[in-house]
């Protein structure tokens, strides 16, 4: 039975590598996983190139339900700290699914050329979403549609407002469409939607709703 959970442990990391490896591909890069490093097996290994050239990558995978803690974000900085002191490697990342200490994080985020991140923040650095939702929020700003907005109702009623921030706040809903009359009123509530949230500070990682479109 030990074995049994040994192993289904080991195929959760090695599926949360792959699935890491496969975000990496997806956006252009080429990944390759369970790499020899000198004395390390790293876990995914990719390049970019840089205006000044080639930069290689170091990415070790957490498959973390809990919070990944200081002893853990130790093991990394000394492992992949030592790799980049070498020139084997140019930048580190560790990425968690699950939240990081703050401790560890300071730990790792101290350490040049080593990064720690969650998943949801290695997949908005990756799309490159946040520069997006700034974006989103000056617009808000410059039309002035706080000015005219017209909040919305479902068809029974309901403020739209707090059916949908239920349903962003619920473990296990199903997904959620929302049929609008026309574009520019369905671009107008998607701002106002995220410009009424906490307005973030520079570095600051915003929470991303799941929206489908109509």
């Amino acid at each position: 039975m030990a074995r049994s959970a040994g192993e289904s442990s080991i195929q959760k990391g090695n599926a949360f590598r792959d699935l890491v490896a496969s975000m990496l591909e997806s956006a252009g890069f080429v990944a390759e996983t369970e790499t020899r490093e000198k004395f390390k097996k790293v876990d995914v290994r990719w390049r970019r190139e840089d205006l000044d050239g080639p930069l290689k990558y170091f990415v070790e995978a957490k498959d973390y339900e809990g919070t990944l803690g200081l002893t853990e974000c130790r093991e990394f900085v000394a492992d992949y700290g030592g790799l980049i002191e070498s020139a084997d490697a140019d930048r580190a990342w560790l990425i968690s699914k699950g939240p990081i200490s703050p401790d560890g994080r300071a730990l790792v985020d101290a350490k040049r050329g080593c990064k720690a991140m969650t998943f949801a923040e290695f997949q908005r650095r990756l799309l490159g979403l946040d520069s997006y939702l700034h974006d989103l929020i000056a617009s808000f700003d410059a039309e002035q549609i706080a000015d005219w907005y017209v909040p919305l109702h479902a068809e029974d009623g309901a403020d739209l407002e707090k059916v949908v921030r239920n349903w962003i706040d619920e473990a296990d809903a199903l997904p959620l469409a929302i049929v609008a009359g026309f574009r520019l009123l369905r671009l107008h509530r998607c701002q106002r939607k995220f410009v009424d949230r906490p307005r973030p500070t520079s570095g600051t990682i915003m929470t991303i709703p799941h929206c489908a479109r109509s």
